[in-house]
């Protein structure tokens, strides 16, 4: 028994029409990529947000230290 079915897909079953119906299903989705594009979105999100938090701590060290260096020479006076 062969069936046809939309996006020029063809199959050969020899089973009942559940078999028919879940390949068909299969194949409907296996092919479908409406929300291909807000998942490559979502991931480039998650890559963006982890950039930024890595890029934030580092940031957070660099300015307390700038501030402690500071405070040194400033509790030390000037030097002559």
């Amino acid at each position: 028994m062969q069936a046809e079915f939309g996006h020029d897909l063809s199959i050969d079953v020899g089973g009942t029409l559940e078999a028919v119906l879940m390949t068909h299903t299969t194949q409907m989705l296996w092919c479908d990529e409406v929300g291909t594009t807000s998942v490559e979105y979502a991931l480039l999100l998650a890559l963006v947000v982890i950039a930024g938090v890595s890029a934030w701590g580092r940031l957070a060290d660099t300015v307390a230290n700038m501030v402690i260096e500071s405070s040194t020479q400033i509790s030390n006076g000037p030097s002559t």
